[in-house]
């Protein structure tokens, strides 16, 4: 084909509205040659609506595809960290200290958020329990945060409260996140009650972990025909 008969295919094609791109693919000619070729052809409404609806399927077929790949990707992961788990649990579930911690979580563990290893109690026994579950399968103490829950019966103890969790986690007040005051909370939570320290969540921001745990709670509850 000439350049001339080129040209005129190329206008052409342009007429019936197709995109740059559909034309380059139609002729042996580059895309800034054809766009010269075919400036000067104005396409009508229909045809610039079209060309903008196709972009637009384009644009959302790429979302959807990205997204299904990294739903893949993330399950493989997922998959994984189970799979490793379960390796794990054989020698781990020798350990009673690891079954502890384990029992431990599975009553007052954050069991919603994928991300998050949390744990709340307001006893300093059960936290320090909770602490050398962490600590037996891997979690290292810069990796630990803790945040303090007190009434507002307790506001006068903040800084007392706060000492006395960092003394009983061993952790540094950098590690520690800005006390919660509930205003929402009983008068009767008072500095004589089992609550005079507040509640103490013990935070691990890591997803892996958490698909672990839940995998080894499963089993532990499947030995036990649970």
């Amino acid at each position: 084909m000439t350049k001339l008969r080129e040209k005129e295919r190329a206008r052409e094609l342009r007429r019936q509205g197709l995109s740059l791109n559909e034309v380059v693919e139609q002729i042996d000619a580059a895309k800034s040659t054809v766009s010269g070729w075919v400036r000067d052809i104005m396409l009508t409404d229909e045809q610039q609506q079209r060309l903008v609806d196709r972009q637009i399927t384009s644009a959302q077929k790429g979302r959807i595809k990205a997204a299904q790949t990294l739903r893949k990707q993330r399950r493989r992961r997922w998959n994984a960290y189970m799979r490793d788990a379960e390796s794990e649990w054989e020698t781990l579930s020798l350990n009673p200290l690891f079954m502890l911690g384990l029992g431990l979580y599975l009553g007052d563990g954050d069991k919603r958020s994928m991300g998050t290893v949390g744990f709340a109690n307001c006893n300093p026994v059960i936290i320090k329990a909770h602490l050398g579950f962490l600590e037996i399968i891997g979690v290292v103490n810069s990796n630990v945060h803790c945040c303090i829950h007190i009434s507002t019966a307790l506001e006068h103890r903040i800084e007392c409260i706060a000492d006395f969790w960092r003394d009983t986690t061993g952790l540094p007040e950098s590690q520690f996140q800005k006390t919660i005051v509930d205003r929402r909370s009983r008068s009767g939570l008072d500095s004589k009650s089992k609550w005079r320290n507040g509640i103490c969540t013990i935070l691990v921001f890591n997803t892996e972990l958490k698909i672990k745990i839940n995998r080894w709670m499963d089993l532990a509850c499947e030995n036990l025909g649970a």
